[in-house]
């Protein structure tokens, strides 16, 4: 089966090497990021903060390169993300989950609190507004930007060769990407593998007619998903 990874070339290579592990020759990887990351020279404010808010990994890295926050709580939306905050010198809490379920440790946990949410300049979620109304003050700092990068002449001929491909997509954004960059029957042809119903929502908009939503919003539920198409064969 052929699969198509379309993160920045870092996380996918990382994906890349839970795929071949997993599945063997099985599968066969190409990589041609949609985006990658660049980190800014923010300024944190200055002021009394209980905690700092993370969604990614990314915006934990855009806070250690600022060299900001450390030893502060962290919460975040899930082990993946606790795990990277842990380890620049966060105190990690993780929700588990989705944005959902960090609004709902948010709630339970930092009521009263004033927080910084280190995040990139394009968003899924607009958390602030999903935190009203509540007692939490949420400071935005813009840490990291997603830059688009067009798909590469290699992955561009995968996508309109006849046989489908396998295509982890892990963003509405990166759906709507792809989605402008492929024919409809291209998107009539290969498989959307989403990590949540909300991105799963956004390729159906694209025009993506095979499309799959991981159990659960991480990357071993995604690859469970993968794992059923490559059973069946049918990319």
């Amino acid at each position: 089966m052929k699969v198509l990874l379309t993160r920045p070339k870092a996380q996918s290579l990382e994906l890349k090497q839970k795929l071949e592990a997993r599945f063997g020759s099985a599968v066969l990887v190409d990589i041609s990021p949609v985006f990658e990351i660049e980190f800014l020279a923010a300024t944190p404010p200055n002021q009394h903060l209980d905690g700092v808010v993370f969604t990614s990994a990314n915006g934990v890295e855009g806070l250690r390169q600022l060299k900001f926050g450390h030893g502060l709580t962290a919460y975040c939306v899930g082990d993946k993300t606790q795990a990277h905050a842990n380890s620049a010198g966060f105190e990690a809490i993780s929700a588990g989950g989705d944005v959902a379920a960090l609004e709902s440790l948010l709630r339970e946990k930092a009521d009263g609190q004033t927080l910084l949410y280190s995040r990139g300049l394009h968003v899924a979620h607009d958390l602030k507004s999903l935190l009203k109304p509540s007692q939490i003050t949420l400071i935005e700092l813009v840490t990291y930007q997603q830059a688009d990068r067009a798909l590469s002449g290699k992955a561009q001929g995968l996508l309109e060769d006849d046989a489908p491909v396998c295509i982890p997509i892990f963003s509405p954004r990166t759906a709507r990407r792809i989605g402008a960059e492929l024919s409809d029957d291209a998107k009539a042809r290969h498989h959307a593998v989403c990590l949540s119903p909300t991105i799963a929502e956004a390729a159906k908009k694209e025009g993506f007619l095979h499309i799959d939503v991981a159990r659960r919003p991480e990357v071993e539920s995604l690859m469970d998903q993968i794992a059923d198409l490559v059973r069946c064969g049918d990319a």
